[in-house]
């Protein structure tokens, strides 16, 4: 076989691998494993030490907000200071007034997104319900 050939057949091959590498890494992303349902909250406040890592789901629940929230929602982060040991939390207050504070610790980001969904889901059913 030709050296030119060779070179071709192992070009193709790691384009290949790097692509199925690249889909791979894009399905098990955090992002594309939550879809979480915002339309019904109008506040969220914040509060966590960027700098340790129990502060990893208030920053990616951050994250999971459309880029429209802040014109649809009030956000307020409050950043503690690099020697805090505060935990972090996330309060939360949707379009019927309940208020939610999730411990952002102790709950990960797949548990404060299931209780988000959770009061959202009634939230919409009640809407179909009333016609609005």
């Amino acid at each position: 076989m030709p050296a030119c050939l060779e070179t071709f057949d192992l070009a193709t091959s790691l384009l290949t691998t790097f692509t199925f590498l690249r889909d791979c890494a894009r399905d098990f992303s955090p992002k594309s494993q939550f879809k979480m349902i915002t339309r019904f909250i109008t506040e969220v406040s914040t509060t966590f030490n960027p700098f340790l890592p129990r502060a990893k789901t208030a920053r990616l629940f951050l994250s999971f907000l459309p880029p429209n929230a802040r014109q649809t929602m009030k956000i307020d982060t409050k950043l503690l200071p690099r020697t805090s040991r505060d935990p972090s939390f996330i309060k939360l207050k949707f379009k019927d007034g309940k208020q939610m504070k999730l411990d952002a610790e102790k709950l990960g980001i797949k548990g404060v997104v299931e209780e988000v969904d959770r009061h959202s889901r009634i939230l919409s059913r009640q809407e179909e319900l009333n016609g609005n």
